[in-house]
Parts: C-alpha cells; structure tokens; sequence
C-alpha cells in the first residue's frame, strides 16, 4: 500500500490488488468511515459506511469490501468533493459533473428535490460547460468552469448562493454581480458562505456572516459578491474556508485570517473565542507560506506549508486543545495533516497518489492497456471466429499450461496464431484477461464456464477467485446450476457456500424444484432449523417436511447446535415444530 494511503484508517479494509492500483481518492463520513477511490484502469470504487447513501453504490447497506461503482467508469474522474456525508460530486476530465446522495435542497442540483442512490450527471446548462472546480458544504454546492464562470445550487438561507435572494435553488445558476464578466481563477465554502479568486488576485465574499467570516467589516450576510477590501492591497493566490471562518494567501506567501476563532482557527495567537471581522495577518513566524487548508467541519483544524516544506497545524487538537498559531509537524502533505486527526480524519477533497507511491498500481495499469492490443501483442488467438491479441511472454509468467506449449518442442511454440475451441469466445476473454488483470471480469453466466475453464487449464489462483466471484450472484436460479459444477470441480467452499446463500435467502413461494433438492442435500445438523424456519415462512411445504424429519431423526443434536440458538424461531414456529415433534414421539424415552 502506497504510504498516502496507508495514513488513513479506512483503506486498511483494501486488499493488495486494490491498494496498488489507486491513482485518487477522497475520505469522508462523519467520523472518515467512507471512501471513494479511483484505479489507474479508470475504475471508480467505493467503501465503508454508507447510512445516507453517499457510497453511490445504488444502496444505503455497509460495504466493507470496495463495490464498484459502474456509472462513474471508464469517465476519467479526476476529482471528488464531498459535503460532510450529505453529498458527494465528482468532476471528469471532459468537465461533466456527477452527484448523489441526499438532495434535502436540490444540492445535487438535478433541478428536484429527490435524492439519488447512483451518480448522475448534472443536466442543464451547465452540461454544455467544462467544469474544472467544485466544492461542497453541507447542502449548497459550487462549481467553477473553464472561462471562468461560478455556478451554485441547493440550500440558500443565508444567501450562500449568491444569486441576490435566499430561495433554495435545485438546478445550477450562475452567480452574476460583480463576477459579472470577470475571471474566477478559484473558489472556496464554508458551511453558509463562498469565496471567489479573480485572476487579477481580488477577494470576493458572500453568504452568512454571522461571525465575520466574510471579511467586509460586518456581521449581516450578503446576498451578492462583496470584494474584501482590508486585505492592504494583496494579491490573493489562493483561499480556504472553515466552518465560519475564512484563510487567504498573497501571492508573497503571507496569509490572511477572519471569522471566527473559538479554537484557536485563525492562527493569530489572540485570546480564546476572538473574532475577526476584517482580514489580519496569520501563521506569522513560519516564512513564505505556498500553501494552505481549512475543513468545514466542525472540528475547525488548518494547515499550512511553507516553501521549504516544513508543514504546520493550528485550530483543534483534541487531545491538546486549541493550538493559537502554528506549530511545525512531522508530516509532509497538507493531506496528512487531516489523515493523522484524532477527531475526524476526513479529506473531504480528493488526492493524488503519486506513481512513485505505486510504482505496482502504473505497471498494472499498463499491463491492463496491453490485453487484447494487436500493435504490440505477438500473438493472436482465434475463438469462435474472433481475434484476441496476446503477449507469448506475459501467458508464459502467468499460466503453466502456455509455459509448456511455448517453451517446449510443440508446433505451436513458432506459431503467430493459435485456434482453440475447447470453451466459448466469452471464457476464453475472461480468462485472457483475468491472465492481464487479476481480475474476474465477466457476467455470472461466463464465470461458471470460466470456473470450469481454470480447471481444464490447472489454474488454482482464476478458480479461487472464480469461486469469490460467483459467491455474490448466487440466487434460486443459478444455485442448482453452481453447486452442480462445484461438487463435480471438487470446489467444496463453493458449494457449501452455494447452500448458505439459497438457506439464508427469503425462499419465494413456488421455488423451483433444482433449488429445493439442492437445499436438500446441504442440511446438516447446524443449519437444519433456519432451513426450516424459513421453509415455515415461505409455504415451502416440501422441504418443511425434509427438515422435519431430519430433525427429527437428529433431534438432541440439532436442539444443541449453535445454529438451532442462532436461528432465534418465532414462537409460533418454534410451538408449532416442538408439538409436531412430540406427535412424532421424538420425546418418549
């Protein structure tokens, strides 16, 4: 695992194959328990807890292990920003937007208020735009595009979206003003207000001002773009926003600070829960600043780096306490600054994991580039009448059975071109693939014959991994269908597995006859009762009465087995098999 990665709590859940191909990623979450991240081959994955559906993964259920996310690959996503774990917004490299999560104020700006379980792309006018920035609070999003134009949406009580009202806005609308035909270089926000850089280095400010975090000298919010005019005639390079405060850098490399300052966020030294409601100068005594950051959670932490790379904190610490002005860490990143937080260690922006982080993830990538690409491949092998290009040298490290066939006395060792037909084109770019990959690619269909085509080809590691793949389609239909290739391949997890998930599963009325002999043969001592409850429940009469009588026959074993405690019957279940047993003289001595 790349060290950026291995900073951050939630990507210990990665295996190898994950965590070596990563190229970006964003931690969020109320306490930094979900991820997003994308792979060098233009995947996009996501992790963790995902109780408000901001995983995009089409479901409100924990995923401990990466699920993918089909809408977003394959679309070069070059940036995430998040608003806390309301919403997430994901940027392409063509500037097309995605979004989703909860939409309680149209913040997924898809011009409704319903929220969305799957990332969709942001419609309207501003789809025939290239956006190259955007940011989140927790329900108001915005973006800025390449000519330079600042776009908001969602909640706007505060006036946040700076459009001159405070009506909730659901669809992207551009701010106007005095950004009236100007250039945003960049922008920032906070819970309720925004920031907007001009590439002549002027400040713009709007939104709540409760705690002068708009700069402009008052505590009344504004409902348009305000310049910031007691920053002694800077030139602002960048800006960063708090929760209700606000971090400016000149071009020189000082930093400005206004807004509140209860834990010490301003980073000025001045005395607890001072306010600022004009920019002062902050982090002094640490050099040239190059860069700096803010959270817009509650927790309130900042970070600086300075041009010799020395990196420093202020704001909370909460095994310290608030920490007045800067203080030199050990990190090397702003990022790692928020990783290593004893609060929240959340990114709420994507981040970079350099190549030479991982150098495996871009000699993967490049592996992946490589299947089926007839300018380099030296072979091509013919399926069914269509081409697959290949690499004799990668099939010779990968697969025993083309090791012997080209680096032996066999014809095929000069040949350019090989015809196989043992098993379907589909299997054979599967397992091709897989060989480039290490990846099961395929529908639940193909991976049964690419299961069977491991075995035929002696490949333990493509029928492990066929074996982790199949185990997630399993369903009535198909478990008769796997469970028969399992017992006959010998691949005893598999069909032990395939009995847990048709026993575990809500039997449907009229299930089919495959499936309850298949059940049939998988009842053992521990699992016989939950078969039966769940027989009971769905009206499946005929493997009611199986497991009956199996437990009958069983009867002190079954009562005893950890399975029969954890099943937890319903009581007129469990009245109904004990008066049913004792007619059955299960309890005569």
């Amino acid at each position: 695992m790349s060290s950026s990665l291995a900073k951050w709590s939630i990507f210990r859940l990665l295996g190898d194959r994950f965590s070596r191909d990563i190229r970006l990623a964003m931690v969020f979450g109320n306490s930094g328990g979900e991820a997003i991240f994308v792979t060098h081959n233009d995947e996009v994955f996501s992790i963790g807890g995902n109780l408000l559906g901001c995983l995009g993964t089409g479901d409100t259920a924990l995923h401990i292990r990466p699920k993918k996310i089909d809408e977003l690959c394959g679309m070069n996503i070059i940036g995430f920003a998040s608003g806390h774990n309301q919403h997430v917004v994901a940027i392409s490299s063509s500037g097309a937007i995605y979004s989703w999560g909860l939409n309680r104020f149209g913040e997924l700006g898809l011009g409704t208020l319903i929220g969305s379980l799957i990332p969709v792309q942001i419609p309207g006018f501003l789809a025939t735009k290239t956006v190259v920035q955007v940011e989140c609070a927790d329900h108001f999003t915005i973006a800025r595009t390449s000519d330079g134009q600042v776009f908001t949406w969602g909640l706007n009580d505060c006036g946040q979206l700076g459009l001159g009202h405070t009506t909730n806005v659901t669809s992207p609308s551009k701010v106007e003003g005095m950004l009236g035909g100007r250039f945003v270089s960049t922008i920032a926000c906070g819970q309720s207000h925004c920031m907007a850089v001009l590439d002549s280095g002027e400040l713009f400010a709007w939104g709540g001002n409760v705690c002068g975090q708009l700069g402009l000298g008052h505590k009344f919010k504004t409902l348009r773009p305000c310049k910031v005019t007691g920053l002694q005639g800077a030139k602002i390079a960048r800006v960063a926003c708090g929760y209700d405060f606000t971090l400016a850098l000149s071009d020189t490399g000082v930093v400005y600070a206004w807004g509140q300052n209860d834990w010490g966020q301003l980073g000025t030294q001045t005395t607890f829960n001072d306010e600022a409601i004009s920019p002062i100068v902050s982090a002094t005594g640490i050099g040239r600043v190059t860069d700096i950051s803010a959270l817009h959670y509650n927790n309130r932490p900042c970070a600086a780096v300075n041009e010799n790379g020395n990196v420093y904190f202020w704001g909370t610490l909460p095994s310290a306490g608030p920490i007045f002005h800067p203080i030199l860490t050990r990190f090397s990143s702003l990022i790692d600054v928020y990783a290593a937080l004893d609060c929240v260690p959340v990114s709420l922006r994507s981040f970079q994991i350099p190549v030479d982080e991982n150098p495996e993830g871009a000699i993967s990538a490049c592996l992946r580039k490589s299947f089926d690409d007839p300018e380099t491949a030296d072979l091509v092998v013919r399926v069914e009448g269509k081409e697959i290009s290949l690499h004799k040298s990668l099939l010779i490290m990968r697969c025993s059975h083309f090791r012997i066939m080209f680096q032996g006395n066999w014809k095929e060792s000069e040949q350019r071109e090989l015809v196989v037909n043992d098993f379907s084109y589909d299997a054979y770019y599967a397992f091709f693939k897989y060989l480039y990959t290490n990846e099961v690619d395929a529908t639940p269909e193909v991976a049964i014959e690419l299961f069977v085509l491991a075995d035929f080809y002696l490949d333990s590691s493509l029928r492990k991994a066929c074996e982790d793949f199949l185990v997630n389609f399993i369903d009535k239909e198909n478990a008769a269908v796997i469970h028969e290739h399992a017992v006959r391949l010998n691949a005893k997890g598999l069909a032990e597995r395939c009995l847990l998930q048709v026993a575990d599963m809500h039997l449907m009325p009229g299930l089919q006859a495959k499936c309850v002999q298949l059940i049939k043969l998988g009842v053992t001592v521990t699992n016989a009762a939950l078969i039966y409850a769940n027989a009971v429940h769905n009206n499946a009469k005929e493997l009611e009465d199986f497991c009956f009588n199996f437990c009958l026959n069983h009867m002190t074993a079954v009562v005893n087995s950890d399975g029969f405690t954890a099943c937890e019957l319903q009581g007129d279940t469990t009245m109904g098999f004990f008066r049913r047993a004792a007619n059955g003289r299960a309890f005569i001595k």
